[in-house]
């Protein structure tokens, strides 16, 4: 099993987290550092944070918009009956969230989530 959590590191700052039973602990997400925008070595203030950056990331990198068949439910922000869904491909905590076609945005999944 994987376990993705905040983690405190010994200079007090903490980062997001992935930790299997047979592997060690190592930063996911953009606390993985690098170059690239908006990765970073630097720590957080707080778990939250570190929570919030992991979800960033995660709306940046796996975000889909799927339609279930079968259950109708209403959007998240119109209320328009659809089958329409917001998801993280993979393992995430991050629930799924019905968004009609009109909403299926990255903006609108992350204010919903």
């Amino acid at each position: 099993m994987t376990y993705f959590y905040p983690f405190l590191r010994q200079d007090a700052r903490w980062e997001y987290s992935c930790r299997s039973a047979s592997a060690e602990r190592v930063a996911v997400g953009y606390c993985v550092g690098g170059a690239d925008p908006g990765y970073h070595d630097d720590g957080h203030a707080t778990s939250d944070e570190a929570c919030a950056c992991y979800q960033s990331f995660e709306l940046a990198t796996a975000l889909e918009f799927v339609e279930e068949s079968g259950l109708r439910l209403q959007c998240a922000v119109c209320e328009t009956w659809t089958m329409g869904r917001g998801r993280i491909r993979g393992e995430s905590l991050t629930p799924s969230v019905v968004l009609c076609p009109e909403h299926q945005t990255p903006d609108d999944m992350a204010a919903n989530v």
